[in-house]
């Protein structure tokens, strides 16, 4: 896994657009990567032009990771069989969270709430507190 491309992008790398992807989002990009690659799967990463990376896999199953350029995750494994889609998010408090995505709009709701707004002192019943993204554990799919 090399991900050396992204490291040297500059902001303006989509003619004249284009943030150049964040430490953050490479850090969590080389961790999903090194991951993939230690269970057989081979990533293809390249920056979106919002500062995030974008990661696919095409061993088996269609499935790809978007990082945004804050570290947070979304998995689209549509190729995948799943029972439920899930991202990783922080909270306006920097906790990391697991939320269905069904609930994306109820999540950026939630997040966008004023501190002293006692709703947004209790995390949703559709999001589950972790302690960060290495904490997350996962099974590869069959026929990954």
């Amino acid at each position: 896994m090399n991900l050396d491309h992204l490291t040297s992008l500059t902001d303006g790398w989509l003619d004249g657009d284009g943030k150049a992807p964040s430490p953050v989002a490479i850090a969590v990009t080389r961790a999903i990567c090194l991951f993939s690659e230690a269970h057989g799967l081979r990533c293809y990463s390249y920056p979106t032009p919002d500062g995030g990376v974008q990661t696919e896999w095409d061993d088996g199953p269609v499935a790809e990771a978007r990082v945004s350029e804050n570290g947070s995750v979304e998995l689209d494994m549509a190729g995948v069989r799943t029972v439920k889609r899930y991202f990783l998010d922080e909270d306006n408090s920097g906790h990391w969270c697991i939320v269905e995505a069904d609930h994306r709009a109820e999540w950026e709701a939630w997040i966008s709430l004023d501190a002293s707004d006692e709703r947004a002192w209790t995390t949703p019943d559709f999001a589950r507190g972790i302690d960060g993204p290495s904490r997350v554990t996962f099974a590869v799919p069959e026929g990954c």
